[in-house]
């Protein structure tokens, strides 16, 4: 009988590390016995496992080159979240900062408010007294004014923030749902493959039953 180099050995694996092909099962050769089976069936019978091989062998690069696709969209979006967090952070920052300075802008008006509302007083008292009462209006006024600023400030803050978080909870929901699409994408070409490398175990076995026959 003539020796061939790409049968499986009997624990399932190939020889010297080669790995079976759709070529190497078309090229087998076998010799011919008495009473063997016959050579035309085996012959048809090998075209066809070759055929299914080469099939299958097409499908699991496919599989793969998606598996490679989809992880790479994964880290893309993995580093679009990062950017969008650190951008996020930024906002926070600014917005605090803007906060802050509004602030000490509002105690600095507050402050030479009172400055100039108690000079007009001290000037004032050195007047009549429907002199001091007007002073006394003005002063009321300047504190309103610093108050309104103040308030405007606050307001004007607090609409900032509301505004970054209903972003952060827009992009956070997003990043969440693609991140679920592609697990999902991956797990099923997982199964993919379990299911392909199955129908290839399936077909080796077969085809080494058929070797083994034909040597008994």
């Amino acid at each position: 009988m003539e020796e061939n180099s790409y049968l499986l050995r009997e624990d399932g694996t190939e020889p010297n590390g080669v790995s079976i092909r759709a070529v190497d099962i078309l090229q087998q050769k076998f010799s011919v016995r008495f009473r063997g089976y016959d050579v035309q069936d085996v012959d048809s019978f090998l075209e066809v496992v070759a055929k299914e091989l080469e099939r299958l062998t097409y499908e699991n690069t496919k599989i793969q080159e998606e598996v490679s696709v989809l992880r790479n969209s994964l880290e893309m979006y993995k580093k679009k979240e990062e950017n969008i967090h650190a951008a996020l952070v930024t906002v926070q920052k600014m917005a605090d900062d803007v906060k802050k300075s509004a602030a000490e802008e509002a105690e600095k008006t507050i402050s030479c408010a009172k400055n100039e509302a108690e000079k007009i007083v001290e000037e004032a008292r050195h007047k009549s007294a429907s002199i001091n009462e007007d002073m006394g209006v003005m002063k009321g006024r300047a504190e309103n004014e610093a108050q309104k600023v103040i308030n405007d400030a606050r307001a004007e803050a607090d609409r900032i923030k509301d505004e970054l978080q209903r972003a952060k909870s827009g992009y956070e929901d997003a990043m969440q749902h693609e991140k679920i699409k592609l697990q999902t994408e991956i797990n099923t070409l997982t199964q993919r493959k379990i299911q392909f490398q199955t129908s290839l175990k399936a077909l080796i076995e077969t085809h080494q039953k058929l070797l083994e026959s034909e040597t008994e």
